[in-house]
């Protein structure tokens, strides 16, 4: 029998449709499974026609994953609450095809697809109904390539090992750039340094130096907060992040010193603009 696991983030808005299929999907001699992030009991009807479960919800997760729920983008939510659901690990370890029945399923059936490459990955209703069609009519072909490809896809592996250090740059971030740290003149030196290190993206170097300029500014360093900013601005190759991160500068250094000479004319014309105080009406 033909095993599929359906992912939904979304309560169907036909249910007859969704029915009909099903139907379809049982003689062509498939077995479904379908894992929502709502309660099962919305989609009525379906009789044994599947087998619905519901992703578990928020209360049910770790604290570790509930702080990264909390953070983390909607489309990714759901992958979230299955990658640690034994009811989805043992039937995405099954399954010969992998349904995404809507957007909000997308990710997650990615991550499941890089991780089982043996099984087709679809996403609708429509596709997944062929794919069916094609392993019925075929099976022999289908089990010496799921034997071929065992593991997680090279994809996969790299994407993990981002995503897991992005988490730990953040947590680091949220430790030892806060106000109690900026006193410490060693973490000041290494702040200044860190924000100017090569490879570091720019949307993230921004963001960086913000925070820790802000913090600096709030511990009575206003002096290192203006390195941060102009060892920042420096890497900065985007004219609109480089202005937005300089007029905070702008606004609190002495009037003496020559901000401008961390920006490209343009960037130069944008702060003028933003933080000229208004002419005065005779």
């Amino acid at each position: 029998m033909i095993e599929v696991l359906m992912v939904t983030g979304n309560v169907p808005g036909r249910v007859t449709v969704l029915v009909d299929a099903l139907e379809k999907f049982r003689a062509a001699g498939a077995r479904v499974r379908i894992a929502s992030t709502f309660d099962p009991e919305l989609i009525p009807d379906l009789g044994d026609l599947a087998e619905l479960h519901m992703l578990p919800v928020t209360a049910e997760l770790s604290p570790r994953l509930r702080r990264k729920l909390a953070r983390t983008s909607s489309a990714r939510r759901p992958w979230l609450r299955a990658q640690h659901d034994p009811w989805v690990r043992r039937y995405a370890r099954q399954a010969d095809v992998l349904v995404a029945m809507d957007g909000r399923a997308l990710h997650t059936v990615w991550q499941l697809a890089h991780r089982h490459r043996g099984a087709d990955a679809v996403y609708g209703i429509a596709p997944a109904l062929r794919a069916v069609e094609r392993r019925s009519a075929d099976p022999a072909r289908y089990r010496r390539r799921r034997l071929g490809t065992t593991g997680p896809s090279p994809v996969l592996v790299v994407s993990t090992a981002r995503g897991q250090a992005l988490d730990t740059a953040k947590a680091l971030l949220q430790g030892v750039s806060g106000k109690r740290a900026m006193r410490s003149g060693a973490v000041r030196w290494f702040w200044e340094r860190a924000v100017a290190a090569p490879g570091l993206p720019e949307r993230y170097r921004a963001e960086v130096a913000r925070r820790v300029q802000t913090s600096m500014h709030r511990v009575g360093y206003p002096e290192s907060a203006s390195r941060i900013v102009a060892a920042a601005s420096a890497k900065l190759s985007d004219p609109a992040v480089k202005a937005k991160l300089l007029v905070p500068l702008a606004e609190t250094v002495p009037a003496e010193d020559n901000v401008s000479e961390q920006l490209s004319p343009e960037v130069t014309d944008d702060v003028t603009t933003i933080t000229a105080p208004p002419a005065r009406t005779p």
